[in-house]
């Protein structure tokens, strides 16, 4: 299990190695469950994800300098409790 204060290189890794699987994974599920069937379904996933992605990336390289560490983690830890909810509690 990886924690906090891992270095860099490391987390870095197993944050791709990760991705390699889950990302295939994920598109097959929604394939199967038919939410891909016209051509516009991986864009209307990768869009969102990846706009997603910047702007957090970007909102958090600017927080480094004026919030603290510990304010970060914790407001990360709550992102991703509400984001694990959210998805646990659909079971349509």
């Amino acid at each position: 299990m990886f924690l906090f204060e891992v270095d860099i290189d490391v987390a870095g890794t197993a944050s791709v190695l990760v991705s390699f699987v889950l990302v295939p994974f994920a598109l097959w599920r929604y394939v199967r469950l038919g939410m891909l069937r016209d051509g516009r379904g991986i864009a209307t996933i990768a869009i969102p994800m990846g706009g997603g992605s910047m702007i957090g990336a970007v909102a958090g390289g600017l927080a480094v300098g004026l919030v603290a560490p510990w304010l970060l983690k914790l407001i990360l830890g709550v992102v991703l409790i509400i984001s694990s909810i959210r998805v646990f509690a659909r079971r349509d």
